[in-house]
């Protein structure tokens, strides 16, 4: 699957109406804006109907949660070098999970998505969107 697809259909599944254009724009030409967004916004940008937040999750449950199986390929949003990369979930978790700014993981082979936000004070706040 190409990287242009799976934006276009994590834009239309998950991220608010008046958010779209807007998110797809700033994920093909500016995208460290939207980059940021993931730090503190995760309430504006996507579809609050799908959007739960998780309360005391750990990083060995969330495989579970997200209904992926080992080495699943899942598409990275992200302040790091795995931004608009392809990799397997345990890579992406391992790099990501708890590194104090926002992400989000997209499985390609999952109806959920999973985002962390921009650590500030205790635990970020966590999410998952289906």
């Amino acid at each position: 699957m190409n990287r242009g697809k799976i934006l276009e259909d994590f834009v239309s599944t998950y991220v608010a109406k008046n958010k779209k254009e807007r998110t797809l724009h700033e994920l093909s030409k500016k995208r460290g804006r939207f980059v940021d967004r993931l730090n503190h916004n995760i309430e504006d940008t996507f579809n609050n109907t799908k959007l739960v937040e998780l309360q005391n999750v750990h990083e060995s449950s969330l495989a579970k949660k997200l209904n992926v199986k080992a080495g699943t390929q899942c598409y990275i949003i992200s302040h790091d070098d795995l931004d608009d990369q392809i990799v397997d979930f345990e890579t992406a978790l391992s790099s990501l999970y708890g590194n104090g700014l926002g992400f989000c993981i997209i499985p390609l082979n999952s109806k959920s998505i999973y985002i962390e936000s921009e650590q500030v004070n205790g635990a970020p706040k966590r999410y998952l969107c289906c």
